[in-house]
């Protein structure tokens, strides 16, 4: 369940954009230590959560939306962000986990949270390679042996598969074990 949310984060922005961005872009995250997004900053930035995903599950969501700009992730056990009534006061933001991650668009506006979370902003800029992963939008897909080929599996599900180069309108891939060929129609980046 706690993934679900994870994969519907990514899907939902998915079913409105086709990503084109990132086969030609390349993504890389600095790492901000002991800090979170303030209590007492307007959240309204904020695009989304996802509750007990990995580091580079976070990463990957991030980088599947442009409107992402950074977002913390939790590596302690617990974080609540309370309230604080009155007209200089701003509203609860909840309880934290570890392996929660928050996902906002813009700037940040970091406050401490030593040991607790770690913020990671988006840095964008020509790809180096057409290595990395792409989107199967409407399954299913058949990944062949050699462009064209037999057929070696079938993704059956909307899934993010490792893709390693293009060979004209195919890419290779290994998402059934070993090399194959997924044709540039079934992916989306």
């Amino acid at each position: 369940m706690k993934k679900l949310i994870a994969t519907h984060l990514v899907f939902a922005y998915l079913s409105v954009t086709n990503c084109s961005y990132a086969s030609t872009t390349h993504v890389t995250w600095k790492r901000i230590p002991d800090v979170a997004q303030s209590k007492t900053a307007n959240w309204k930035n904020q695009i989304g959560r996802s509750n007990g995903i990995s580091l580079n599950e976070a990463k990957r969501i991030g980088e599947l939306n442009p409107e992402i700009s950074y977002f913390f992730y939790m590596k302690g056990t617990f974080m609540y962000l309370e309230g604080r009534p009155g007209p200089k006061g701003w509203s609860e933001k909840g309880v934290f986990r570890k392996g929660d991650a928050v996902f906002f668009s813009g700037n940040p506006s970091y406050g401490t949270a030593p040991g607790m979370a770690d913020a990671y902003e988006k840095s964008i800029g020509p790809s180096t390679s057409s290595s990395g992963a792409a989107i199967v939008f409407d399954p299913p897909s058949n990944v062949r042996a050699t462009p064209n080929g037999q057929i070696l599996c079938s993704v059956t599900s909307k899934s993010v598969i490792p893709i390693k180069y293009k060979d004209g309108e195919w890419y290779q891939t290994n998402y059934c074990g070993s090399p194959g060929y997924i044709h540039q129609s079934q992916l989306r980046f």
